[in-house]
Formats: C-alpha cells, sequence, structure tokens
C-alpha cells in the first residue's frame, strides 16, 4: 500500500517537472498560429516607415 503511494507521489513530481516545456510547447503553437499575423503587422509597419 504505501509503495503505490510513492509511486504516485514520484509521478506527480515527474508531471510537474514537466508542466513547464508543455507550457512552452503550447506557447510555441500559438505563436506558430500568430506568426503569419505578425509578419502582416511588420510588414505593414515598414510600409508606414
Amino acid at each position: 500500500m504505501n509503495q503505490t503511494l510513492e509511486i504516485k507521489e514520484a509521478a506527480k513530481q515527474r508531471h510537474n517537472g514537466l508542466r513547464p516545456f508543455v507550457v512552452l510547447h503550447l506557447v510555441m503553437l500559438r505563436f506558430d498560429a500568430l506568426r503569419p499575423c505578425l509578419q502582416v503587422s511588420i510588414m505593414a509597419l515598414n510600409n508606414e516607415l
């Protein structure tokens, strides 16, 4: 019984350790989705200048 508790705790710690990478991955995916919009904005800004 105690061993399964330790395994769950270890799994939870591992999950917490991976969370920043998961968040970063999601942010990168969102950035990829927004990149065309950013490029259009940059081109518009360059035309203004």
